[in-house]
């Protein structure tokens, strides 16, 4: 206890964060508690359910791992939600949204940008075309190209299999999701590629690379079979049904959103940075901005065959289409990892993992699931330039302490 004490003053001492613990009950009721020493607490899980599961002392180890990676890591704040079946089991808020105004980080109300992990929701949205018929996986995607066709060359044509698996075979050297200051006017996303596809510089299929080009081009086919913008497509045919009432690919965000959005943070010689906010060129790769509770109910739907409450956004059929793996780089290598349908698949502890990554100006982000045991779980920093292992680290603690090797 007191080494954990002193942890926390220094905490307090060193860059004037505190833990934050957010605390809902079944209702949406928000309390605050305050400690003997005045740190702000506010408490968010449903600890009825933590009674039933593995995940009894999930709390602790949570707190441990983040007032650890605070302290250590000069973070500003973080967040971290766990699911399990159909419900959120755990969900807690660490250090602040904002440092200069003390705004805790609040699971259910704190928004963070997630950059790369808006591809999981592009190929969601994907995946319903499919299901209904107007999109093929193995065909031509020119088919659907109005306004410009890809050139084929010496190669043979890209398919959404290819968009989806990271294996178009586009030069990734050119970056498609640069961002602007949003005082500029942004292309439309067809004008955007049209004026920016880069070459082809190996046969589709032959190798996964990982990019934006391919998942920009497939919200791009979202938006053109669709009939209407992607955003609003999202919007309707996920966001809506899925209860992500605090989520949107808007840029800039709609002022009710705005107003709860993490401050993004750099962290350089000691002192914190407010990063500004910049509307990135490739709204289906980069856009979405969420809170942590609302990604849980994305999760959930992955978790439960497309189910979300009584809302249904995709079927079994095509939730287990999209996670299985569709492409390696090591065939012949058991449990090597791969790419599914918008998911990166890999084996730790011998559980099958599927999961996606997101870094931008000012945030980091990690989507976790591991489809078999209906569990996933979403984190999400304040602050960018941060060592990937820092995301991974969670991964791999978790795992040990709760699916350790048999």
């Amino acid at each position: 206890m007191k080494k954990t004490l002193d942890r926390l003053l220094k905490l307090i001492q060193s860059i004037s964060l505190a833990i934050l613990i957010v605390s809902v009950s079944v209702l949406p009721v928000f309390a605050q508690d305050v400690s003997n020493r005045d740190l702000p607490m506010v408490s968010t899980a449903d600890d009825s359910q933590l009674e039933l599961t593995k995940f009894h002392d999930i709390e602790e180890f949570s707190d441990n791992f983040f007032v650890n990676q605070i302290t250590e890591n000069n973070l500003t704040g973080a967040v971290f939600t766990l699911v399990k079946d159909d419900k959120i089991i755990f969900s807690k808020g660490y250090g602040y949204a904002n440092l200069e105004d003390k705004i805790p980080v609040i699971p259910n109300k704190t928004l963070f940008r997630v950059g790369s992990v808006s591809k999981l929701v592009t190929s969601t949205a994907v995946m319903q075309l499919v299901e209904q018929g107007k999109l093929k996986l193995h065909e031509d995607i020119n088919q659907y190209l109005k306004e410009f066709q890809i050139k084929t060359n010496k190669f043979k044509p890209i398919t959404v299999d290819h968009l989806l698996t990271h294996t178009d075979g586009f030069d990734v050297a050119w970056v498609i999701g640069g961002a602007t200051r949003c005082q500029s006017q942004l292309l439309s996303l067809e004008k955007f590629l049209t004026e920016n596809l880069p070459e082809r510089v190996r046969p589709p299929g032959q190798l996964y690379v990982y990019g934006d080009v391919g998942l920009a081009l497939a919200g791009y086919l979202v938006e053109v079979v669709a009939g209407i913008p992607f955003s609003e497509y999202i919007d309707q045919s996920i966001l809506q049904p899925l209860d992500m009432s605090q989520s949107s690919f808007q840029q800039p965000l709609p002022s009710e959103l705005a107003a709860n959005l993490a401050v993004g943070y750099q962290y350089k010689n000691g002192n914190y940075i407010k990063q500004p906010f910049t509307c990135n060129k490739s709204v289906p790769t980069t856009a979405l901005t969420t809170t942590a509770e609302d990604m849980a109910h994305f999760m959930i739907a992955h978790l439960q065959g497309g189910r979300y409450g009584t809302e249904r956004i995709l079927n079994d059929t095509t939730v287990k289409e999209m996670h299985r793996q569709h492409y390696t780089n090591f065939p012949n290598i058991p449990q090597a990892a791969g790419s599914t349908y918008g998911f990166f698949e890999r084996f730790v502890n011998n559980q099958r993992i599927i999961e996606h990554g997101g870094s931008m100006s000012g945030y980091t982000n990690l989507v976790f699931l591991i489809p078999e045991q209906k569990l996933g779980f979403y984190i999400a920093y304040n602050r960018n330039s941060l060592n990937e292992n820092l995301r991974y680290e969670l991964v791999e603690q978790f795992l040990d302490r709760y699916y350790p090797v048999q």
